[in-house]
């Protein structure tokens, strides 16, 4: 499809990172991702740009004039997530990436000290009484280290074999643990 091979042991840098953007770009600038209106018609320009959107992120973005791409997760980080983030109401702090964000609340609710830790997905939850939308992160850590005394929140650490009945958001938790665990039987093909 017209993308360069890339030597993995010898990548390029990427150069004029805005061209893989432009929806990004558009939302800086516009507050808004396009100018077109929506039409439920899908051959107007609105259907058109957003399947091309909804493409991009599944297969990724190719720039015809070197072969340089990025792939459709890159694409949609690129141009969806940082607008997300600046959304967030949970406890990142200011400036704290996200994945920063993940390390330390892992650290400060559980004392892990020693771990691997991987991005899983974006997820949303809508707050029905304030008609409001917020984002989330949701990651995996594989943990092989504790700290030796509890402290801070930590009351007491206990290892399952299943998902707890007693949850502080129950209506959320249980749906992003079965994300877990569907991401776990892919990947290790279960």
């Amino acid at each position: 499809k017209g993308r360069a091979i890339i030597d993995i042991c010898n990548p390029p840098i990427l150069e004029d990172m805005d061209y893989f953007r432009p929806a990004a770009l558009h939302f800086k600038e516009y507050g808004n991702y396009t100018d077109l209106r929506p039409n439920p018609n899908p051959n107007s320009e609105y259907g058109k740009w957003i399947r091309e959107e909804i493409r991009r992120c599944y297969e990724g973005y190719v720039r015809e004039s070197d072969g340089m791409w990025v792939t459709g997760d890159e694409y949609f980080f690129l141009n969806y997530w940082p607008i997300a983030q600046t959304k967030l109401n949970g406890e990142s702090k200011k400036g704290e990436r996200i994945i920063d964000t993940a390390k330390r609340e892992l650290y400060e609710e559980t004392g892990a000290i020693n771990y691997t830790i991987e991005p899983i997905s974006v997820y949303s939850v809508i707050n029905k009484d304030e008609n409001e939308e917020t984002f989330g992160f949701l990651y995996l850590a594989e943990v092989k280290e504790f700290e030796k005394e509890l402290y801070n929140e930590i009351e007491e650490i206990v290892l399952l074999d299943d998902f707890p009945n007693n949850c502080t958001y129950p209506d959320i938790q249980p749906k992003l643990f079965e994300k877990i665990k569907n991401n776990i039987s892919i990947k290790y093909k279960l």
